[in-house]
């Protein structure tokens, strides 16, 4: 029980590890978002392209 308590460093320790646990969700659900609407743009350019030619 003591790894978790941390002595008086605890409540520091696990909301740090709660935090970054959240930022890193977060960025990782960003990018791929980004990464979604950057492959749709390019299929739709490649799409208009294919049908003006």
């Amino acid at each position: 029980m003591e790894l978790f308590a941390m002595g008086e460093y605890g409540p520091f320790v696990w909301s740090s590890y709660f935090l970054t646990l959240v930022v890193v969700i977060v960025s990782a659900v960003q990018a791929r978002q980004r990464h979604r609407q950057i492959a749709n743009g390019i299929r739709q350019r490649l799409k208009a392209e294919e049908t003006n030619e």
